[in-house]
């Protein structure tokens, strides 16, 4: 993604959240890029959004939230350390249920495999966000914001993914271009291999 006008748009997306979710990014940013957007899922504007994106802070540092219909919603910054450039990494978030879409559960956020504080105002590391609502979301954009004026990415982009359940990622270790994690999910246990480019797994 170059930075300047690069980026995916799935069209119209549908997810039940139910449960708690989990999405996982891994990226390897090469510039600060104002509410630059690894993921920006919504129905145009701010509206009903799902962000996973860079903030405006100096330094700049990974941020996700969630909004209502009208754009209404609370961004939650993961840390309190800028943003490692040139360099790939995990970034994670989930949410724990505590009822139907609309409804406010428990936050964690996780960088390559470790539980950073959410708010740094708050010793706690869990934050409260909204469990999205189960709309269609007709602008699913990857590397773009649907808010006019935010920046575009600029990096790489390995993968993201969106799990309907809790997932954590309990352990990580990078050796040169060899990326390898484990995720321990409701099932089953996954070993993943960053190698050359490529995504391996191992059941």
């Amino acid at each position: 993604f170059d930075g300047i006008d690069d980026y995916i748009n799935f069209g119209t997306t549908y997810f039940n959240f139910t449960n708690g979710f989990t999405i996982e990014a891994w990226v390897k940013p090469t510039a600060y890029k104002t509410w630059a957007r690894i993921l920006d899922f919504g129905t145009g504007g701010l509206n009903y959004t799902i962000s996973l994106g860079m903030t405006n802070t100096t330094p700049a540092r990974w941020f996700f939230t969630v909004r209502t219909a009208t754009g209404v919603g609370l961004n939650s910054y993961l840390g309190t350390d800028g943003i490692s450039l040139n360099s790939v990494q995990c970034v994670t978030y989930t949410i724990t249920p505590s009822g139907g879409p609309g409804t406010v559960g428990d936050m964690f956020g996780y960088l390559n495999g470790v539980n950073l504080d959410l708010d740094p105002t708050n010793p706690s590391s869990a934050q409260s966000m909204t469990i999205p609502y189960a709309v269609s979301r007709t602008s699913s954009l990857i590397g773009k914001s649907n808010f006019a004026g935010d920046a575009y990415y600029e990096g790489n982009i390995y993968s993201i993914k969106i799990y309907l359940l809790i997932t954590l990622i309990i352990f990580y270790f990078e050796i040169n271009n060899l990326l390898i994690y484990l995720s321990l999910q409701k099932f089953p246990l996954v070993l993943k291999l960053f190698l050359r480019n490529k995504w391996w797994s191992v059941l």
